[in-house]
């Protein structure tokens, strides 16, 4: 907490896929959930390129 880095998110990475996770965790919630606000916010980023004038 100190630094303010989640080391248990990144430790999830490694997990195997066959892993059964507890489907109420909140880091099961966070994960099922990044690509969902990654779409999104690359959407955003799109919107302020587009008003700005930024070409890709």
């Amino acid at each position: 907490m100190a630094i303010g880095y989640d080391f248990l998110t990144e430790l999830t990475n490694y997990y195997p896929s066959t892993l059964a996770l507890n489907e109420d965790a909140k880091i099961v919630k966070e994960l099922t959930e990044k690509p969902q606000r990654i779409a999104d916010m690359e959407k955003e980023i799109e919107i302020y390129k587009a008003a700005l004038g930024i070409k890709r």
